[in-house]
């Protein structure tokens, strides 16, 4: 039998991930798994998938937009566009902007030796050199349940309200407690087959946001 990993217990988003070791938990289970270039490639294909191409579009030349507006100004959808009139889209890029950045942040702090050496102790974390709005100050800004709402918004835009009730409703007996025989199991339900490959990462980034909040917010 498969060792069991055990998940924070299912709730509301921002229970997810109640403390440093559960959020240390996270990272250790995405980054022994996936290097930062798996993670990142999610984001792309999230914003890919989506009926408005504008989302990947606009995210493709956002180091250019940042030059005049912050993260936060897309998170609050405050930017003004030419040919991009829907907020959400404005919205969704600062959301992905945020997963990429603290994907990419977390890696180089301790995610990069974790990939080297999963099974040993917690690296020791190394300092942020800078505080620009994709760290701390941002998660002051928005709130978890927020991002959370958004982000859950985007991907039953993409695969269906019924795909992803029937989703949770599948994952939902395991109580956040799995092992290799649950996931062998799991991805193989027909059922489920179209989107699960997306929607793994999608659960994946969710606990990654909950975790980022957990350890990098106010007073961590």
């Amino acid at each position: 039998m498969a060792e069991r990993k055990h998940f924070p217990q299912k709730g509301n988003p921002a229970r997810l991930v109640k403390d440093i070791d559960q959020a240390r938990f996270v990272f250790q289970t995405l980054f022994a798994d996936q290097d930062v270039d798996e993670l990142t490639d999610g984001v792309f294909h999230w914003l890919s998938r989506m009926d408005d191409p504008a989302s990947l579009q606009t995210f493709l030349v956002l180091p250019e937009l940042l030059n005049t507006y912050s993260l936060d100004d897309f998170l609050e959808g405050r930017v003004v566009l030419p040919r991009v009139s829907d907020k959400q889209v404005i919205r969704r890029t600062g959301l992905a902007a945020f997963i990429w950045s603290m994907i990419v942040r977390c890696w180089n702090l301790f995610g990069e030796e974790i990939h080297r050496h999963p099974a040993a102790a917690w690296p020791a974390t190394k300092p942020m050199k800078d505080k620009d709005d994709t760290t701390a100050d941002l998660l002051d800004k928005m709130s978890l349940d927020e991002l959370q709402q958004e982000f859950t918004s985007s991907l039953t835009a993409i695969v269906g309200e019924s795909y992803y009730d029937r989703f949770i409703n599948k994952l939902t007996p395991f109580e956040y407690t799995i092992n290799e025989e649950d996931i062998a199991s799991f991805s193989h339900d027909p059922e489920l087959k179209e989107h699960m490959e997306f929607m793994l990462w999608a659960a994946g980034m969710r606990f990654f946001i909950a975790a980022v909040y957990c350890y990098f917010g106010k007073d961590k």
